[in-house]
C-alpha cells in the first residue's frame, strides 16, 4: 500500500490509489485560469505571509484550510461549467497541497514583506457581477 510521500511529509496518510491526480490537476488548472477564483489567492497569501512572519505558520493546517474552504469553491465553479462528481478527501488534500506549494513558492519569490503590504486591486464591474451571480453575495 504505497503512500503519497508529499502528503505523508505534511502529516496526512493517503494511499496513492485513493488520489485522483487527473481530477486534482484539472481543478488546479481551472483555479489558475479562472479570474475570480485566482483572485482569492491573494487573501490566502497575505494571511500565510503574516503567519510566517510571526512564526505561527503550519503547513498541515494550511493544507487543511485550503482543502476545506477553497477547494469546495473551485469544485462548485468547475461543476457549473463542466459537471463534476464527488471527490474524496485524499484528492481534496492533494489539491490543497498543490495550491499551498504554489502559494509558498510565491511568498518565497517575492518575500514576506511584499505580500503583507500587497493591496488587492478592485474588481471590475463585469467580474463583480459574475461573482455575485455564482456565490449570491459580494466578494
Amino acid at each position: 500500500m504505497p503512500v503519497d510521500f508529499a502528503l505523508a511529509e505534511s502529516g496526512y496518510q493517503c494511499d496513492k490509489k485513493d488520489i485522483d491526480e487527473t481530477t486534482a490537476t484539472e481543478l488546479k488548472i481551472w483555479y489558475d485560469n479562472t479570474f475570480h477564483l485566482y483572485r482569492m489567492q491573494f487573501d490566502w497569501l497575505k494571511n500565510y505571509a503574516r503567519k510566517m512572519k510571526r512564526g505561527k505558520y503550519d503547513k498541515k493546517l494550511a493544507i487543511k484550510g485550503i482543502a476545506n474552504n477553497l477547494v469546495p469553491l473551485i469544485m462548485r465553479d468547475y461543476k457549473i461549467e463542466n459537471g463534476l462528481g464527488k471527490i474524496n478527501k485524499c484528492t481534496k488534500l492533494f489539491l490543497g497541497l498543490e495550491i499551498v506549494d504554489s502559494l509558498e513558492e510565491s511568498i518565497k519569490d517575492n518575500g514576506i514583506e511584499y505580500w503583507i503590504k500587497y493591496q488587492i486591486p478592485p474588481l471590475q464591474q463585469q467580474d463583480l457581477a459574475k461573482v455575485m451571480r455564482l456565490y449570491g453575495r459580494k466578494y
